[in-house]
């Protein structure tokens, strides 16, 4: 469209030589939408409204009907299939002129088949049309009131599949009327069930723009940016308001100025050629109080009529609108809330020189401390009127404010005169002064007290001196009646100087000014003589704790004032740290080393500059680097409970840790703490030896962050199947029970099965305590254990140390080494299976003296010892050299297997064991008897337990009853007689004891459970003659058969002689087999390793 002239009125409007009117609340529909067709459908951009709908053979009975801005288009079909109806409607209700329509209807055959159809087209004459189809959303059937008949062109036509016809129809306009309705019916007398057609009815039509909206329907867009101060002088401002895109209406828009929601009577709004929109404020239009102005204006844009639409009985468009605010699709409706542009109101605040001092019938000039301000850049101009002078006193006011004050020559010392001026300025506001002029009366200089400034922080010690040259006994007190809440000065009566302590609830940026009162000798005073504190900046950074390669946020903590500044202290030394500071707000950001370590901790110092200090504070920011626990791998068999406790070495407090959810755990159910991350399980009975299970748990940390760290159980199951050896994996093991002495300091270094040791470290678990008088280390990079027993170790006193490993893929393992005190003779196996390991250190010279056919092998500061493979058993001696003189340690050479003495061999021991045909036969008792025997039978009693479950282990093998259950060792079932067979073992045993074990105490009775198998087949041996046992211990029950327990311990019987050997064979595997099983049970497996 061109551009319009607008109407006279409208023009004076624009000139702002009268109030606006608001547009009302109906000059708009109730919704709407701008451009009109932004939202039809399809949609459309500036004037045009395009309205379509679409029917189809495949839905009869359905009507449809699209609409917008007063457009509507519609289409049916009726319930027989055989007729479509499409119309198009114009309603006044859309509040819009409509200056040209056209109707559009297609139809399209969509037959599959080769069918070609006919059909017939008829206008619809204008009066009341009911057709046999409905609207989905009510039900309601097409009823429609035709007012207009246009002919569509072509009567009848044919189409053959595929085939598409399309009527383009002019639509005559009559604004007078509020509906106009066009309605064409098409017949389809062809039609079969096969055949497919559908009818879309368009409406296209164009609108008149509203007044708020451009020429191309486009809706008028104001924006604002911030805007120096106005005042109300009757001069023109530029408000920082512009308008963007109406090149052709800016004449038409006018504006409001309004203070809290009321029109500024006679204000004007101007929008210039460029768009700019200017104010001009009546004088006294914000009120005749400087201090009571308004903060701001607002601004209000409106869109006059054009001079076309003016005269339209539609009251959008002969009605001012107000603009509104866009969205960001450049469109406007009935939601979008009106523009209003904010412009701030200019205040002035003058200051003078207060209070000054005169001696009486003189003169003082008071000047003005602060001048009243500026406009834009430019000093306002002010006057000054002096009300009401005291009387006797002159006061005459300069153009820059100064007052020229005359004293009464009757004035006496301490007289006070207060004058009140008032400065008026060009927006007609006022403010009022009020200067005081204190009278001097001596001959000395007259001198005006005061305090300099003073600064400080919070909860510190300030002092004020006051700095003029005053007559000498002057006097000073604080004013009484002043309100200095939490600040309590004192003042030195004399020197006048004051000592405050700035209290915690001051703020920084806060300025507390003390007044002082001044008496001089002859009486005269200075009254409130301002002495000011202002309180400094505190800045503060927290601490912040996360993990290495992460970004983290400091917030600036404390309390500054605004405009403090901030920036990263120079020449501190960061490394590889490269944190960056907003200089404004203090937050720092930085990410951490990825080669920083957990417990490292990094201050980053920070300067403050306070803009009422010239030093700079230097505050530290600290960043502490956490790590993950650590869960120990642990070994379990099944149906064991299992507590996992990670180690939180470097883990932040306040950590919570959960199982991670979703992962597949099988029949395993753990069960954790989340506060301390301890897991409970059970091992699953159907676990299997070797399994291992990875229980991942979510660690969430203070910050917010989480990591997911894995928790290892293996399963070891000691049942294994024949032939079958467990693996521990690569596990460093120092050996198996290590032998200490009294007082004596030992090291042990560790084995490494299946690596070299490297990267592997040593600690021991978190929780675990070194027993009272022990001295305990483990080297965390080598693994070498050292160790002092107490002095007063007992004999044989056992104890667990544990060392956790971390391999350097993270993983952890706790190895569990026992520890045994000896004193006397130490048991050791021959062969090389089983050597003897002493700490021998470098430096001791000279060599090692060992029986013969022994050999002695040096690793490092480890000396192994191992005794021959035919060596006998008995005692023997080992010298070790030492800085003051050898060391002996007594060695007891224990023979595995089955024990031969010169009273049978194993021969004759199978023959006598062949002749046992029950379980009622005391000898085959003799096994687990040979318990007592290396423990003596009195000491069996106190360690009964332990004995009984050795002791059933073995009678288990045996198929024999447990012996000590019925004896009443180690159990709870009653005690019955001892038979003579028993009596008369005792006494074997007691013999037996007195060679075997003479040194033997309570404290080692598992230790030597082994020892004890031996002998107690060294009993059946030592009764065994020539294949013969004595006559006690002829079985009662022989006549009836021979029984299964000696074949199920020493292998299947046979009478002939091949398979007296084989059975002798085989009772020498089974017994070190038995051996083996009771040496699981206690936790002896290899020999000790030893410093004398």
């Amino acid at each position: 469209m061109n551009p319009k002239k607008i109407a006279a009125s409208a023009v004076a409007l624009a000139l702002g030589t009268s109030a606006i009117v608001a547009p009302q609340a109906t000059a708009l529909p109730e919704k709407f939408v701008s451009p009109p067709g932004a939202v039809g459908n399809p949609g459309q951009e500036e004037c045009q409204v395009v309205m379509e709908d679409t029917v189809s053979t495949s839905r009869p009975d359905l009507a449809r009907e699209a609409y917008q801005s007063g457009v509507s288009a519609g289409v049916a079909l009726n319930r027989a299939n055989t007729e479509y109806l499409t119309w198009v409607t114009l309603d006044k209700k859309g509040e819009r002129i409509f200056e040209r329509a056209k109707a559009e209807f297609d139809v399209i055959n969509y037959a599959s088949k080769d069918v070609t159809q006919t059909f017939t087209v008829k206008e619809q004459q204008p009066g009341a049309l009911t057709f046999d189809a409905k609207f989905p959303e009510s039900g309601d059937a097409v009823v429609l009131d035709v007012t207009d008949i246009v002919p569509a062109g072509t009567n009848e036509f044919s189409l053959a599949p595929r085939g598409e016809q399309n009527f383009s129809v002019g639509l005559g306009l009559n604004n007078s009327l509020d509906k106009q309705t066009w309605a064409w019916k098409i017949n389809q007398p062809s039609a079969m069930g096969s055949t497919v057609t559908s009818v879309k009815s368009w409406a296209s039509v164009d609108v008149a723009p509203w007044p708020f909206e451009t020429d191309n329907c486009l809706p008028i867009t104001a924006s604002s940016t911030e805007s120096k101060a106005i005042i109300a002088d009757g001069n023109e401002y530029d408000t920082g308001i512009t308008v963007a895109n109406a090149e052709n209406d800016f004449e038409r828009l006018t504006g409001n100025v309004t203070v809290d929601g009321k029109a500024v009577a006679d204000a004007k709004v101007r929008v210039d050629a460029n768009g700019k929109v200017y104010v001009t404020l009546p004088k006294n239009a914000t009120g005749g109080v400087d201090d009571n102005k308004p903060a701001k204006v607002d601004v209000q844009l409106f869109a006059q009529p054009r001079e076309e639409t003016k005269d339209s009985e539609h009251e959008a468009y002969n009605s001012p609108q107000a603009l509104r605010v866009v969205d960001d699709l450049g469109r406007v409706d009935q939601d979008s809330p009106e523009f209003t542009g904010e412009v701030p109101v200019q205040k002035f605040a003058p200051e003078y020189k207060s209070p000054a001092t005169v001696k009486p019938g003189k003169t003082v000039n008071v000047a003005l401390a602060k001048q009243p301000g500026d406009v834009r850049g430019k000093a306002v101009d002010a006057t000054y009127t002096v009300k009401n002078a005291p009387e006797g006193w002159t006061a005459e006011p300069a153009k820059d404010g100064t007052l020229k004050v005359t004293a009464p020559k009757d004035a006496k010392g301490g007289d006070t005169a207060e004058f009140a001026v008032e400065v008026a300025y060009p927006d007609g506001s006022v403010d009022t002064l009020k200067p005081v002029v204190n009278v001097k009366d001596f001959d000395a200089t007259v001198t005006t007290p005061g305090y300099g400034t003073e600064k400080g922080k919070r909860g510190t010690k300030v002092i004020l001196t006051q700095t003029k040259d005053l007559p000498k006994g002057s006097t000073f007190e604080i004013t009484p009646g002043q309100d200095l809440g939490d600040w309590k000065p004192e003042i030195d009566e004399t020197s006048g100087t004051i000592t405050v302590t700035i209290p915690e609830t001051a703020k920084p940026g806060d300025e507390k000014t003390i007044l002082v009162d001044v008496t001089y000798p002859d009486g005269s005073t200075d009254k409130k003589v301002p002495a000011k504190v202002i309180v400094l900046n505190e800045p503060a950074y927290g601490e912040i704790t996360d993990k290495p390669g992460e970004t983290v946020e400091l917030p600036q903590t404390g309390d500054v004032v605004e405009g403090s500044t901030f920036e990263i202290a120079p020449d501190q030394d960061l490394g590889e740290w490269k944190p960056v500071i907003d200089p404004e707000t203090g937050e720092i950001i930085v990410t951490i080393p990825e080669n920083a370590n957990p417990g490292d901790v990094k201050e980053i110092l920070v300067n403050v500059t306070d803009p009422n200090s010239d030093t700079p504070d230097t505050v530290p920011a600290k960043v502490i680097v956490h790590g993950a626990p650590k869960y120990p791998a642990v070994e379990k068999t099944p149906g064991d409970d299992v507590t996992l406790t990670p180690g939180k070495d470097n883990v932040p407090e306040g950590s919570t840790f959960e199982i991670t959810p979703d992962q597949d755990l099988g029949d395993w159910n753990p069960t954790i703490d989340p506060k301390t991350g301890e897991i409970t399980v059970k091992v699953p009975e159907t676990a299997k030896d070797g399994d291992e299970k990875t229980i991942d748990v979510t660690v969430t940390y203070p910050t917010g962050k989480t990591d997911e760290v894995p928790a290892k159980i293996t399963v070891n199951d000691p049942t294994y199947a024949e032939g079958e050896t467990p693996t521990t994996g690569e596990i460093p093991t120092p050996g198996t029970t290590l032998i200490v002495f009294p007082g004596y300091e030992q090291q042990f270094t560790p084995k490494f099965p299946n690596g070299d040791g490297k990267n592997i470290t040593f600690k021991f678990p978190e929780g675990w305590k070194v027993p009272e008088g022990w001295n305990i280390t483990v080297d965390p990079k080598t693994g070498d254990l050292t160790i002092i027993p107490p002095a007063d170790i007992k004999p044989n006193t056992e104890i667990t140390v544990p060392v956790e490993v971390t391999y350097p893929n993270g993983e952890t393992k706790t190895i569990e080494i026992p520890v045994r005190s000896a004193e006397g003779n130490i048991p050791v196996q021959p062969g090389t299976n089983n050597p003897l390991v002493v700490y021998v250190p470098r430096d001791r010279q000279g060599g090692i003296v060992v029986p013969d056919g022994w050999t002695v092998e040096r690793e490092g500061n480890n000396v192994y010892i191992t005794p021959s493979d035919n060596a006998k058993p008995g005692d023997y001696e080992v010298v070790i050299p030492g800085k003051d003189g050898n060391t002996t340690i007594k060695v007891e050479v224990v023979q595995p297997g089955a024990v031969v003495t010169d009273q049978g061999s194993s021969e004759n021991l199978q023959k006598c064991l062949s002749g046992m045909s029950s379980e009622s036969n005391p000898l085959l008792w003799l096994v687990p008897v040979g318990l007592l025997v290396a423990l003596g039978a009195p000491l069996a009693g106190p360690i009964g337990q332990e004995l009984g479950k050795a002791a059933a282990n073995v009678s288990a093998q045996m198929n024999i009853p447990n012996p000590f259950e019925d004896l009443g060792i180690g159990g709870n079932t009653n005690r019955r007689p001892q038979p003579e067979w028993m009596r008369q073992i005792q006494v074997e045993a007691g013999r037996l004891q007195a060679q075997f074990g003479p040194q033997v105490t309570q404290a080692a009775a598992l230790g030597l459970s082994i020892a004890g198998l031996a002998a107690g087949i060294g009993v059946l041996s030592a009764l065994c003659k020539d294949g013969e046992l004595p006559e006690w211990a002829q079985s009662s029950a022989k006549a009836e058969g021979e029984g299964s327990s000696v074949k199920d311990v020493f292998g299947e019987g046979s009478s002939s002689k091949e398979g007296d050997a084989a059975a002798g064979s085989s009772a020498e595997g089974s017994s070190s087999q038995a051996e083996e099983t009771v040496a699981e049970e206690t936790g002896v497996v290899e020999a000790p390793k030893s410093e004398a």
